[in-house]
């Protein structure tokens, strides 16, 4: 068998093709950032040959929400009334969305929490 299957997904718009070998298809296909977890159609065609007809189907991916691991190391004790810095607020995350980071300092000295919140709440 020989020829190509196009897979289109909806919605998406990102289209990628493989050849046939052996009667099996393989493909890549990119997820672009900013696309929303959800259900999508995705539709696989194949174009035929003169020994084979043309054929199409379709199925559904579904993308999950990210889980962020967000890594922060716990930096040296301050005094009270210091400033806030770069040091204190050096939180990273792997995901591709700005993150917000807030530290508040609570009415004891000895304790702070680190408030992380994601500006797209629907992917993560």
């Amino acid at each position: 068998m020989a020829g190509t299957v196009n897979f289109i997904v909806a919605n998406i718009g990102t289209v990628t093709s493989g050849p046939v070998a052996a009667g099996v298809a393989n493909s890549t296909l990119t997820i672009t950032g900013g696309t929303h977890p959800g259900s999508y159609q995705i539709q696989a065609a194949y174009g035929g040959t003169t020994s084979f007809a043309s054929s199409t189907g379709t199925g559904m991916l579904a993308i999950g929400r990210a889980t962020p691991v967000i890594t922060w190391s716990n930096p040296g004790d301050i005094a009270a009334g210091t400033a806030l810095s770069s040091t204190q607020l050096n939180a990273t995350a792997n995901v591709p969305r700005n993150i917000h980071l807030q530290s508040t300092i609570r009415d004891r000295v000895d304790r702070w929490c680190l408030t992380v919140a994601g500006r797209d709440f629907y992917s993560y």
